[in-house]
């Protein structure tokens, strides 16, 4: 049986639930880290 190898990608995937469904999808190529969590922040103002 082999093992999964090789460069892992990471994609975050936010959103915001209402009682009318899902609303303002947005993905980002990587973590949420320290660089891009005021652009987070500021999206969902």
């Amino acid at each position: 049986m082999g093992v999964p190898h090789g460069h892992w990608k990471t994609t975050t995937f936010v959103g915001a639930l209402t009682t009318r469904g899902f609303i303002a999808p947005w993905v980002l190529d990587g973590p949420i880290n320290r660089k891009r969590q005021p652009v987070a922040v500021s999206f969902f103002r």
